[in-house]
């Protein structure tokens, strides 16, 4: 399953629509179908909040690792369940964190790089 089916499966099971959701983060109906299909990324603001609204873990909504809570909500659909270690998933988030800090270390050179050419 990808972030997107989750989202979707999460969203649903919470019944809500998208325009709920989307409201609820304070994006459109639309960038919420496009998450969800694939078409666009969802922020890792976004799915901080995305999960906390739709009471899943950020490991499950993220990576698909299994927690006590989603395992009500995964649907059959999803034939690849993992269990990982309590460390294989802090890795896993911190490798995200570090791919977050990154892209804005980037953003901060760009920006200082165009103060320096005014």
């Amino acid at each position: 399953m990808t972030i997107g089916e989750r989202i979707r499966t999460a969203r649903k099971a919470a019944k809500m629509s998208g325009e709920q959701l989307g409201a609820a983060i304070g994006v459109s109906k639309s960038q919420i179908s496009n998450i969800e299909k694939g078409t666009s990324d969802v922020t890792r603001a976004n799915a901080i909040v995305i999960s906390s609204i739709l009471n899943v873990s950020l490991n499950w909504l993220l990576f698909g690792l299994e927690d006590e809570t989603t395992t009500q909500i995964i649907t059959i659909n999803d034939t690849s369940p993992h269990k990982h270690s309590e460390c294989e998933q802090r890795l896993a988030l911190a490798l995200v964190e570090i791919d977050g800090l990154k892209k804005e270390i980037e953003l901060y050179k760009q920006l200082v790089e165009a103060l320096k050419n005014k």
